[in-house]
C-alpha cells in the first residue's frame, strides 16, 4: 500500500525517528497548520509489528511524502 502527500516533507532526522519503532513522536503542524497527536503513527508501527508488516518513507523535505506499507504473503 501507498500513502502519499504532497505537504511539508521530512528531513532525514524526522525519518529516522520514526522509523526508530520504540516511542511515540512528537507532531509538527500541518501545511494548514492543523495539529496531530502522533498516536496515528504510533498506532501503525505497533500493527505492523504484529503483523511482520515492513514500512518503507520516501521524503522529499517541504516537497511530498510517501509511506510504503507491505506484508508477506500468506
Amino acid at each position: 500500500m501507498h500513502i502519499k502527500d504532497f505537504g511539508n516533507g521530512f528531513n532525514q532526522s524526522k525519518i529516522d525517528e520514526i522509523m526508530s519503532f520504540n516511542k511515540r513522536l512528537t507532531s509538527e503542524k500541518g501545511t494548514s497548520l492543523e495539529e496531530g497527536t502522533g498516536l496515528g503513527l504510533l498506532l501503525v508501527k505497533q500493527f505492523l509489528i504484529n503483523n511482520k508488516g515492513l514500512l518503507n518513507i520516501q521524503s522529499k523535505e517541504g516537497e511530498m511524502t510517501e509511506f510504503i506499507i507491505s506484508f508477506l504473503k500468506a
